[in-house]
C-alpha cells in the first residue's frame, strides 16, 4: 500500500475512534470526507476492504455473527453456567 493511501487509513481508523460507527463504506467515505479532500469510489472501498480486515482480525466472534447472521451469543449466568441467548440482531447482541 502507498504511503498516501497509507495517510488516508490513518485518518480514517482515527476518525472511527472518535466517532464510533460501524465500518461502512459510506461511513469510511465520510471519514474521507472529513479530511477536506475529494474521495474516489475506489478509494473508499480500498480503504473499507483494508479497515473491515482489520477488525476482523481484531474481533473475530463479531465477523462471524454477522457473516452466518447468527443472533445468538453465549452469556455468562450467576448460578447456572453458560446460557445460549437470543438477539433479535446484532445491535441488540452488542448492548
Amino acid at each position: 500500500m502507498s504511503s498516501p493511501v497509507s495517510a488516508r487509513v490513518d485518518a480514517a481508523r482515527d476518525w472511527f475512534k472518535e466517532h464510533g460507527f460501524d465500518v461502512t463504506p459510506h461511513r469510511v467515505a465520510e471519514a474521507l470526507r472529513s479530511t477536506g479532500r475529494p474521495v474516489s469510489d475506489a478509494e473508499v472501498l480500498e480503504i473499507h476492504e483494508v479497515l473491515r480486515a482489520e477488525e476482523k482480525r481484531s474481533n473475530p466472534d463479531r465477523t462471524l455473527l454477522e457473516e452466518m447472521e447468527t443472533h445468538h451469543g453465549w452469556v455468562s449466568a450467576v448460578q447456572s453456567g453458560k446460557t445460549l441467548v437470543g438477539f433479535r440482531d446484532w445491535q441488540e447482541g452488542k448492548r
